[in-house]
């Protein structure tokens, strides 16, 4: 179960929660930041299928990683999310992608996936491991972690400052 989370104040469970934060204090880089627009689209089709946001993700991933195989990387993302969704007892929560607002801040759930991220693409292997579980709840993190491997496979090097 995917559910999206608000950070405008509207929605009384999520407008203010505890634990989320704003992106930029994350340090993603162009790539990081295009993935997790990417993967919240897909989230948002799971969530409310009716939105057909998968196209938006697609479109994205296109614009943003056409140097990088666009859709090729898209459905990359795509494979990361569904393994998150096979791990996971508990929804994923997530932000708007489509509010001007919430897609500045991240939940926890997202800090996870963009810290493992982070982590595979810098080689930081006890921080991958420890994103996973969390984002596995526990459970086997192989295939989440597999096809996150696969999805920086497709990206350049982080740039370190």
């Amino acid at each position: 179960m995917f559910n999206l989370s608000s950070s405008d104040g509207k929605d009384p469970h999520h407008g203010h929660a505890k634990g989320i934060k704003r992106l930029a204090d994350m340090g993603p880089d162009d790539a990081e930041a295009g993935i997790l627009t990417v993967a919240r689209h897909f989230c948002a089709t799971f969530a409310c299928p009716e939105s057909q946001s998968w196209s938006h993700a697609l479109t994205i991933a296109q614009e943003r990683f056409a140097d990088q195989g666009g859709t090729a990387l898209g459905m990359a993302v795509f494979d990361m999310v569904q393994a998150l969704r096979m791990s996971r007892q508990a929804g994923f929560h997530f932000s708007d992608p489509l509010c001007l607002n919430c897609r500045l801040r991240v939940t926890r759930d997202e800090q996870n996936l963009i810290g493992l991220v982070q982590a595979l693409r810098r080689g930081r292997q006890s921080d991958v491991a420890a994103h996973a579980m969390i984002l596995c709840e526990g459970n086997d993190t192989a295939p989440l972690i597999a096809a996150a491997v696969r999805l920086i496979c497709r990206l350049p090097r982080p740039v370190e400052v």
